[in-house]
């Protein structure tokens, strides 16, 4: 038995990881960071320590919440790091 996923196994994930995407409007209601900074951000090829860029569909930009989860991690255990 093979240890790939199905077809259907995988257009499921691909749905799970579509749904789990943040327009910008969202990223700035969620995590609070200003809209203008966002774009500034993404125009200029990232900004603190490399937040996730993003991605286009259509004239959409979408940002994938693992990715920012995953920023904001690092920048919390970095701070903790500092702080000890």
């Amino acid at each position: 038995m093979s240890d790939r996923p199905t077809q259907m196994q995988a257009r499921e994930a691909t749905k799970r990881d579509w749904h789990d995407t943040l327009t910008i409007r969202q990223v700035v209601e969620e995590y609070g960071i200003p809209e203008n900074t966002l774009r500034w951000w993404r125009k200029n090829g990232g900004g603190p320590d490399e937040f996730p860029t993003g991605f286009t569909v259509g004239r959409s930009v979408r940002y994938r919440r693992d990715d920012i989860d995953n920023w904001f991690q690092t920048q919390y255990e970095r701070a903790a790091s500092n702080v000890s």
